[in-house]
């Protein structure tokens, strides 16, 4: 079974399409959170979610436009996230915004007998902290499951914490590695 993981597509459709042409096709379709902010289609890429994501869980980005609230993201990201916000608002309807307000902060499901365990930046559902080096080592204690599934960083990692394989699928949009 081939599960397709995304994370911080950030309203990039054009590298969505490109990571789906590469992809395709895939049995499966987990989301690691935010699919807004900062690109120019977020209609388009929150409809993809809609038609062909099984589970998802919201990012710092998403919870932003969902509740209008700051989405706490780097200093050298600030303004340009909040003039795409205001922007993005203007293109999305009410669907759209259910859609993102439904999505958890936390997310378990089960593929083949093994249980993925998924969140945006912790696996406590702290939309804001970045985790790094032994922090990630720290965050997964007690998760009971095979694997943790984190984005946020916009950086990929796989690393084991014990029996625990913890991945970071790196970012659709505005990739820092």
């Amino acid at each position: 079974m081939k599960t397709l993981i995304l994370s911080d597509i950030h309203a990039n459709w054009p590298a969505l399409e490109a990571i789906l042409s590469a992809e395709k096709p895939y049995d499966r379709c987990l989301f690691l959170g935010d699919v807004v902010d900062y690109g120019p289609f977020p209609k388009e890429c929150i409809t993809f979610l809609m038609n062909e994501m099984n589970v998802g869980v919201l990012g710092n980005h998403d919870n932003a436009i969902a509740h209008d609230v700051d989405c706490g993201c780097r200093g050298d990201f600030k303004q340009f996230s909040e003039e795409t916000r205001s922007w993005h608002k203007t293109l999305l309807d009410e669907t759209d915004l259910h859609f993102l307000r439904s999505l958890p902060p936390l997310a378990q499901t089960h593929i083949e007998g093994k249980t993925l365990y998924l969140a945006h930046a912790t696996p406590q559902g702290d939309f804001f902290q970045s985790l790094q080096g032994d922090e990630v080592d720290k965050a997964v204690v007690g998760i009971a499951a095979e694997f943790v599934l984190l984005g946020h960083t916009h950086v990929q990692f796989k690393k084991y914490v014990g029996r625990t394989m913890v991945v970071n699928s790196g970012s659709v949009e505005l990739a820092r590695d």
